[in-house]
């Protein structure tokens, strides 16, 4: 079985933390790198992770796009 690949860009414990950062309003690459205590490189590298999926090329629309693809796998996942 594939895993569904929102799901796999939250595997990791920085990712999850970036979506908790902008849960609520938008936030720069750098407002969230500086938030974290992460560098811009690293920052970006995990934001690329959220794009994979290609949703967007915004970093804070990639962000908000994964969330709306884990509500969506959660629905899916309540009607089985």
């Amino acid at each position: 079985m594939a895993v569904d690949p929102a799901l796999k860009a939250l595997a990791h414990p920085t990712r999850r933390a970036m979506l908790r950062l902008v849960w609520d309003a938008e936030r720069s690459s750098s407002a969230i790198a500086g938030d974290l205590g992460l560098s811009r490189p690293a920052t970006s590298q995990h934001l690329e992770v959220l794009r994979q999926p290609a949703w967007t090329t915004s970093a804070s629309t990639a962000i908000n796009a994964c969330i709306a693809s884990i509500s969506n796998c959660l629905l899916r996942s309540e009607r089985s």
